[in-house]
């Protein structure tokens, strides 16, 4: 289910509420006048029938919306819901506005659906966190790489069915085991999280970028002519290299190596482009570091950036 979509079902649920309040008012007429339902009976039946549409709500809005909205929608249908059934009681004769009654129903009302509410956002933030988990790498908050082996299989697929351009940047950060050997590992452990803060400062925000290795990540690009790719990768590079990066009062110098692999004419697999991506990350590092060499189908060698 897209944004519009989800739009369009919470207006339904507001509408259905709205509109359908006369016919409830009816139904509890002939509930109270005919099957013998007391007023209490009649609220709770009203109030399950809120609740269930909560529960659609929530299954919809775990997906697809913020807290802040969840929150707003939670709290338009609660207040909706208790006045229009504050209003059917009313006209029933079984309250009224001026009598201490009806306050405290209003006061119960508002706890309880205050109660669901804080229990569905923890459930939310709760499943939100155990989703992210899966896929994302704790320390970088990069994508880990399982979830960028599923998510750029189908994205290989879909750019080869519309003839799109599809490209891999893999890098890796120079002589890494000596600044973990040298400032220890919570040292270490920050310049990744600042290399991924530089590499990001370049792309799109959509971009995925994925953490495959200690100290390897890929990036996959789509739609980008070859030397536009092999461009972006020279300005992630200048971005890494520009300055030291700082970390516990230290100056440490950082650089990296990149390989681009771009998708074949002919096709060919994502393990495939992967490889020669790697290739050419090996040939950046045997020819001295802190550059960019693109892989070249046509011999089957690397070339420089």
């Amino acid at each position: 289910m897209n944004a519009n979509e989800l739009k369009k079902h919470l207006l339904r649920s507001l509408l259905t509420i709205s509109s359908g309040a006369f016919f409830v008012m009816y139904i509890y007429m002939l509930l109270f006048k005919h099957a013998a339902f007391s007023a209490q009976e009649m609220s709770g039946l009203f109030l399950l029938i809120v609740t269930t549409n909560f529960t659609q709500i929530v299954m919809y809005a775990k997906k697809r919306l913020s807290k802040k909205a969840i929150i707003i929608r939670y709290t338009i249908i609660a207040i909706l819901a208790i006045t229009i059934n504050l209003i059917m009681l009313s006209g029933l004769g079984f309250m009224r506005w001026d009598e201490p009654a009806t306050v405290a129903y209003l006061i119960v009302g508002v706890f309880a659906i205050g109660f669901v509410l804080h229990h569905e956002l923890s459930q939310i933030i709760k499943i939100s966190y155990l989703e992210t988990s899966a896929f994302t790498d704790a320390l970088t908050g990069a994508y880990n790489r399982r979830y960028f082996m599923e998510t750029a299989d189908s994205a290989l697929e879909n750019c080869v069915k519309d003839n799109r351009a599809f490209a891999l940047i893999m890098f890796d950060l120079d002589h890494f085991k000596a600044v973990n050997d040298t400032y220890g590992h919570a040292v270490g452990d920050e310049v990744l999280k600042i290399a991924i803060g530089r590499t990001r400062s370049v792309l799109k925000s959509n971009t995925l970028v994925a953490r495959i290795g200690g100290e390897e990540f890929v990036i996959l690009i789509a739609d980008l002519v070859d030397d536009d790719v092999v461009k972006l990768a020279w300005r992630i590079q200048q971005n890494i290299a520009s300055s030291a990066f700082y970390v516990e009062q230290l100056d440490i110098p950082v650089t990296a190596s990149f390989g681009v692999a771009l998708k074949p004419q002919k096709g060919a697999t994502l393990k495939e482009i992967m490889e020669n991506a790697d290739k050419a990350l090996y040939q950046a590092k045997s020819t001295g570091r802190n550059t960019v060499v693109q892989y070249d189908y046509a011999s089957g060698d690397e070339i420089d950036g």
